[in-house]
């Protein structure tokens, strides 16, 4: 089974009588949390299909809060860019201006690791000079993931971390970690076994080099001042970075909070009450930022949710490997609806997202859209549940689902349908089908014509069957008579307006009342068609094609 495949037995399989992003927002009010989903991520590599892990499952609580009378304020979304942490190495590969995965040549990657140690904010993007570009590494980072976010329909709020400490939105934190230097200490040594007696919670920028690599020497909270040294480092266990002996004072904006006590205080600093966050910092920071909010901050942590991160084609997504995808690779195959909809699945399951297997998904979502609209019954209560309270969820927020029902023709029979070039032609064939009402509106035209394209562009990039690409010319095969005649049979069924299904069991029993081999007989047709042994279903293959083309075709087989 495919892992696509396990995501819809996943629908299926699984008893449950609520979302649980309805758990994390009963949660949130139970415990009177403010109703404030944060999630974030430093702006290192390329920004990925993970990072949305937690924009689209936040997006899920918040709308999720919207729906309860039971919370003090309104609902809302925030998404931190850490881009005041340092340039940690250098990547072998990174997205291009135009959203393409590309690799560093030897000169880029030189240019970048002259500024490992220094913010994101301050590192030069690698595109610096292109028309309309971003000048910094971070708003490189951060451009894709707004944009994403719109694409989504995400109405998240984009936070920089580095603005938060320049308009001193993190002075409180920042003062309260220094001067209760000894129980920050405490604290950090059960889980941190670096931090020894002189440990100070803060990492100064080099007033001379602008690294943020710096040995802390002194600090004065009255003052708010913290002196340092700017020492040599090492970097992700790799680069050795050389410090440039300056000494200095730094005010309490002239720095960051280290992970563990920034974390922490973005809940405190924003208001959060809920967090997704990967299994990564489940085992690791979370526990630390708990009692760093409560023995240090002396505010609680907000509600969380662990989830499981995704594989990519049976492997751990890597970017350096090539085993990476972005929004817009994705959306290039399916409608951003099948995208939240995969997020909406259980997060606490491990899945594989394939982009050759994506129809299995795709094919998922469309049995939950078929049961919202009463077009199919459910198998049992849980996929009810997703029917009934998620799917309108999965639609973009500025839309009603109560007031319009999608057109979407099942994906695979779409992909053989975009061999006809134009859309008029599409469209016909779709009404042939069954699959377009015969006088559809502009909008059910625009959502089958979409998903057509889609389907399309995911068949031709994989080259799988249903890549289908017709021969212009009658085959040069020499069919025998019995054959002749069952194709002539099986025009007759064509032209008589049969269904997909129709034209496919016409071909069983025009092979059989021919005296012929089924399996030959199905070769035959896609000899005649495709100048190949096989390929998908002959009935729907048939049916996507131009009528008056299939009937002349199996009418008149050869020129002979």
């Amino acid at each position: 089974m495919s892992s696509d495949e396990e995501n819809a037995s996943d629908i299926s399989d699984s008893a449950t009588s609520e979302f649980w992003a309805d758990e994390s927002a009963r949660r949130v009010a139970e415990n009177d949390r403010p109703p404030v989903v944060k999630g974030g991520v430093s702006p290192s590599g390329v920004p990925h299909i993970g990072n949305f892990n937690e924009v689209l499952r936040g997006a899920f609580v918040v709308r999720a809060l919207e729906c309860r009378d039971d919370i003090a304020g309104e609902p809302g979304q925030v998404f931190t860019s850490d881009d005041r942490d340092p340039l940690r190495r250098v990547p072998d590969t990174v997205l291009s201006p135009e959203g393409e995965v590309v690799e560093l040549d030897a000169e880029e990657r030189d240019e970048l690791r002259a500024h490992l140690g220094k913010p994101y904010v301050d590192v030069p993007s690698p595109f610096a000079d292109a028309a309309g570009a971003p000048d910094t590494w971070a708003e490189h980072f951060a451009s894709f993931l707004r944009e994403d976010a719109e694409r989504l329909g995400v109405p998240v709020e984009f936070v920089s971390n580095d603005e938060m400490y320049e308009d001193g939105d993190f002075d409180q934190s920042v003062r309260t970690a220094l001067s209760e230097l000894e129980r920050s200490r405490d604290v950090i040594a059960r889980h941190q076994r670096t931090a020894g007696e002189g440990y100070v919670p803060f990492m100064p920028i080099c007033a001379e080099c602008g690294r943020i690599t710096t040995t802390p020497t002194g600090v004065n909270v009255e003052d708010g001042a913290v002196d340092y040294v700017c020492d040599d480092a090492q970097l992700a266990g790799e680069y050795e970075v050389e410090g440039c002996g300056h000494r200095g004072t730094a005010t309490l904006r002239e720095g960051k909070l280290p992970w563990r006590f920034e974390w922490p205080a973005q809940w405190w600093t924003l208001g959060v009450g809920f967090e997704p966050f990967g299994k990564d910092h489940a085992e690791g920071s979370w526990e630390s930022g708990v009692e760093i909010a409560r023995e240090v901050y002396g505010v609680e942590p907000p509600e969380h949710l662990v989830y499981e991160f995704f594989l990519v084609d049976g492997g751990k997504m890597s970017a350096s490997e090539g085993n990476v995808y972005t929004v817009s690779d994705i959306l290039r195959y399916v409608e951003p609806e099948v995208l939240r909809y995969f997020f909406a699945l259980d997060p606490k399951k491990q899945r594989d997202l394939s982009l050759a297997e994506i129809h299995h998904l795709v094919n998922d979502f469309d049995r939950i859209e078929d049961v919202r609209y009463g077009r199919d019954e459910p198998a049992d209560s849980t996929e009810r549940l997703y029917a009934e309270r998620v799917y309108d969820d999965l639609r973009a927020p500025d839309e009603d689902p109560a007031e319009h029902e999608p057109v979407r023709p099942p994906y695979t029979f779409s992909a053989m349908v975009g061999v006809a070039g134009d859309d008029e032609a599409r469209l016909d064939t779709l009404r042939r089908s069954g699959h377009l009402p015969e006088d559809p509106t502009e909008t059910q035209k625009r959502d089958a014509l979409r998903r057509v394209e889609l389907a399309r562009n995911w068949a031709l990039d994989h080259d799988n069957e249903y890549a289908v690409r017709v021969l212009d010319d009658k085959p040069d095969a020499d069919f025998d008579a019995d054959t002749r005649t069952a194709f002539d049979e099986l025009a007759d069924a064509v032209e008589s307006g049969a269904s997909p299904d129709e034209i496919q069991n016409a071909v069983f029993e025009t092979a059989r009342q021919n005296d012929l081999g089924v399996g030959g007989f199905f070769s035959d047709g896609y000899r005649l068609f495709l100048g190949q042994e096989s390929g998908p279903k002959l009935g729907p293959l048939l049916s996507a094609l131009d009528r008056e083309f299939v009937v002349e075709r199996l009418r008149q087989p050869s020129d002979g």
